[in-house]
């Protein structure tokens, strides 16, 4: 679970600090960091909640959001889908720039799709 740390340590917040966040010990985020034990699901949810990522990120799949994804009967292209999962794997700040981001380009190339 070196990903719990290394998102705890990009937010610059303490053991005691994340788990006041979550609602679980330091302890517990100690045992987490360490290996000695996994969350509970329910403890994966806050997490990737509180950290703006996916469940597969927290827990390190390295090929997340790269395959296939089905919405709604539609399959998404392979490009559809890195853009989905980088879109994913972003902060909430980061979400909203990219957001922003889109927008203006929709903008420049006169695209007929209302976003937000």
């Amino acid at each position: 679970m070196n990903k719990i740390r290394e998102l705890r340590e990009q937010k610059d917040l303490s053991m005691i600090e994340l788990g006041i966040k979550i609602g679980v010990s330091d302890a517990a985020i100690c045992k987490w960091e360490n290996g000695n034990h996994e969350p509970k699901a329910s403890y994966i949810i806050k997490l990737a909640d509180f950290f703006g990522c996916s469940t597969d990120e927290l827990l390190g799949r390295e090929n997340y959001g790269t395959g296939n994804i089905e919405i709604i009967g539609e399959k998404l292209a392979s490009d559809e889908s890195e853009i989905l999962a980088v879109y994913r794997a972003l902060n909430k700040d980061g979400k909203t720039a990219f957001l922003s981001m889109v927008k203006n380009l929709a903008t420049l190339h006169n695209v007929g799709v209302k976003i937000g």
